[in-house]
């Protein structure tokens, strides 16, 4: 899936604001991934455009894309030759109990409190 102009400005935006989030919060997220070597990200199956899962049970969509393109700034960041990312099956019902557990590292799903809007998030 080709991403526009539009969306990697968007990304670009992301990524930089997820970058400037306070020192203490991202020390222990990012230390948390530089250890797994792994990243773990949520979304949601049935909310097509933005996520969904193809034939396969791949996760795609905008914010899958997104997800990606924010994992490949965490591994240049962190300076990893390579950064696994893993999917996680989120429900409306399960993705704040989720967020509580540490269960994943970043969503690709609606935030709640927003009028339909889709946010990618990363919790700290």
């Amino acid at each position: 899936m080709g991403l526009g102009m539009n969306c990697r400005a968007m990304i670009v935006l992301i990524l930089t604001s997820a970058l400037a989030l306070p020192a203490a919060a991202q020390t222990g997220t990012l230390e948390k991934i530089r250890k797994q070597g792994a990243i773990t990200m949520g979304y949601l199956e049935g909310s097509a455009p933005f996520s969904s899962t193809d034939a396969a049970r791949q996760p795609q969509g905008y914010s899958i894309e997104l997800c990606r393109a924010i994992a490949s700034g965490i591994r240049a960041q962190l300076k990893l030759d390579s950064l696994e990312t893993r999917w996680v099956l989120l429900t409306i019902q399960n993705r704040l109990e989720a967020v509580k557990s540490g269960a994943w590292t970043s969503s690709a799903a609606p935030r709640p409190g927003r009028s339909g809007g889709r946010q990618t998030w990363i919790s700290a």
